[in-house]
């Protein structure tokens, strides 16, 4: 399933999905969704964590082999896989894909990964996680819709702007 970031929490209502893929150019969006993926797994029973970064040579058996394993005392656990570019290479993509067939219930598979390119929404990994999980592209927030999403971020915080002031910071980060 493919939603919107703005869709994220709406989706906890029907089921934790097996395998989450966030992927954009946006790392604090993307850091921010993963945080609220993991806080909700860890309400549902996922109190392990086991992070992976898949760099240059990394072993995509041992996501695999992580996957099949169970805990010495059976907790749920997330499998956080880290990557830099949305592009797993060849092993990559086939251990991805492999994982998706058969995902373990005593498992959640949350992959976060930089801008995915065109070319990349459309490949076997990306189909497999969409296939059993959810997708979730982060897009930059646009330069006409800063100052609402400024504002927002200033009253999640407990913070009271008045528009000029919230203009002044858009000027200053945008």
């Amino acid at each position: 399933m493919r939603i919107n970031l703005d869709k994220l929490e709406s989706t906890f209502s029907k089921q934790l999905s097996p395998v989450w893929l966030l992927a954009g150019d946006e790392p604090l969006l993307i850091q921010e969704a993963a945080d609220t993926i993991r806080q909700y797994a860890q309400k549902q029973g996922f109190v392990d964590r086991e992070v992976f970064h898949a760099e240059r040579q990394f072993e995509w058996n041992e996501l695999l082999q992580a996957g099949d394993s169970m805990s010495l005392f059976a907790e749920q656990k997330i499998l956080d896989l880290r990557m830099a570019e949305a592009k797993p290479g060849r092993d990559g993509s086939a251990a991805i894909v492999e994982y998706c067939k058969d995902p373990s219930p005593d498992n959640l598979l949350l992959i976060t990964a930089g801008k995915m390119e065109a070319s990349a929404r459309n490949s076997a990994w990306v189909k497999a996680i969409d296939a059993v999980g959810v997708v979730v592209q982060v897009w930059p927030v646009k330069a006409a819709q800063l100052p609402q999403w400024v504002g927002r971020r200033l009253q999640q915080q407990g913070v009271r702007a008045n528009p000029e002031a919230v203009q002044v910071i858009c000027d200053r980060v945008e």
